[in-house]
């Protein structure tokens, strides 16, 4: 009798934990700074054979926007450049050179790399402006949706599954076997709801890292023009040609 009720809320859990894990990793794909989970699905192709990126490479974090890919072959660089292309279009690249002084652009005219030079690929995710947010939001929400009307629709079946199971349970363990499922799943909606959130902040946030970039430099370059202004001694508007 117990085994029966334990068994369909097992059911109901796996089912809906299920979902909501599904919801996170796209979530993750949703990428708004560097994180190696990004990368983590990515399957390269190397000699016909699939292969996990850490089988190819060392994933390194510059910082917020750039990835650092080093190859542990660098005529991996095209695999590995073409994987990534095909699961982040968003992403830009560029391959550069890791030398004593850090990194460094190869130029048309480098021959050859120096002795303890490597070529590595580097990748830029691209900034959260007020476009890319909503882009973001819509996908977020999106996939949350999804997510909500799976659980939704597995809760009304898991429902009606425990209630005909338990139709000649006394009363109180029936109870208890419904209270069982709706303590599922609230613990799941409230992992999906905070996931959910979770995401929709770090996107507000990234973007509000934006435009505190766009305002810093707008800053900078009104510094700038007053300090030329200054120098150039009087290529400002001077408001007493008018006045006298």
């Amino acid at each position: 009798m117990l085994d029966q009720i334990i068994n369909i809320n097992r059911d109901y859990e796996s089912s809906v934990s299920s979902q909501v894990s599904l919801m996170f990793m796209r979530f993750v794909n949703v990428c708004i700074k560097t994180d190696p989970m990004v990368l983590v699905p990515i399957k390269i192709s190397i000699y016909g054979k699939e292969t996990n990126i850490d089988d190819v490479a060392q994933v390194a974090i510059i910082d917020d926007d750039n990835f650092c890919i080093i190859p542990f072959q660098e005529s991996h660089i095209p695999q590995i450049l073409e994987s990534i292309k095909l699961s982040h279009p968003e992403f830009s690249f560029d391959i550069q050179r890791i030398t004593e002084d850090g990194l460094k652009p190869i130029d048309d005219n480098l021959e050859e790399l120096g002795e303890n030079e490597r070529k590595v690929l580097i990748i830029t995710v691209p900034e959260v402006n007020e476009d890319r947010r909503d882009t973001l939001n819509d996908a977020c929400d999106v996939l949350y949706d999804n997510c909500k009307a799976k659980t939704e629709s597995f809760k009304v079946d898991y429902t009606q599954r425990m209630t005909e199971a338990t139709a000649s349970f006394p009363e109180n363990l029936k109870k208890e076997a419904l209270d069982m499922l709706k303590k599922t799943e609230e613990q799941n909606t409230n992992l999906r709801d905070t996931t959910y959130n979770n995401k929709k902040q770090e996107i507000e946030e990234a973007y509000q890292r934006y435009l505190a970039k766009q305002e810093s430099k707008a800053n900078m370059e009104n510094d700038n023009v007053v300090e030329n202004d200054e120098t150039d001694g009087g290529s400002s508007f001077d408001m007493s040609k008018i006045l006298s």
